[in-house]
């Protein structure tokens, strides 16, 4: 299914640093074997055009994997930490992400929200707090 997909997200420095970032796009819906799948093309506006993003949201875990000019796997998971790599044109980073908070609105018809809010620390050198806030409605044809 076709839906329009808005992503509003923040991210903050531990010097108090804030960065928003809005983007709307349209996106594929999907459901199979219990588990919600949202597929979208990221633009200029996130930094990341020419990469394909695709969510897997099941019960309380979210995992995100990019493939194109930005490659990468990033796993949600309240109280969990996860480590991974990413992948850009200036080489690879090591990623851990840290999850405090994750709440899912979805349903089959295509609509909802999905919320993360997530520490990012990106080769120790690098760290952020970032909030998440997807919302999805069907594309009116």
């Amino acid at each position: 299914m076709i839906v329009t997909v808005r992503i509003d997200g923040e991210q903050q420095t531990p010097e108090g640093e804030k960065n928003n970032i809005e983007l709307v796009t349209e996106g594929k819906f999907y459901k199979k074997k219990g588990i919600y799948y949202i597929i979208y093309e990221e633009t200029e506006v996130s930094g990341m055009e020419g990469t394909t993003t695709t969510l897997k949201i099941r019960d309380g875990k979210v995992s995100m994997k990019r493939y194109g000019t930005n490659q990468s796997k990033l796993i949600f998971e309240k109280g969990v930490k996860h480590n991974t790599k990413y992948k850009t044109d200036f080489g690879e980073m090591l990623m851990e992400v840290m999850t405090s908070k994750i709440d899912i609105d979805l349903d089959e018809k295509g609509t909802g929200s999905l919320y993360l809010d997530y520490r990012l620390n990106i080769s120790n050198s690098v760290e952020s707090r970032n909030k998440l806030n997807l919302k999805i409605t069907p594309k009116n044809k």
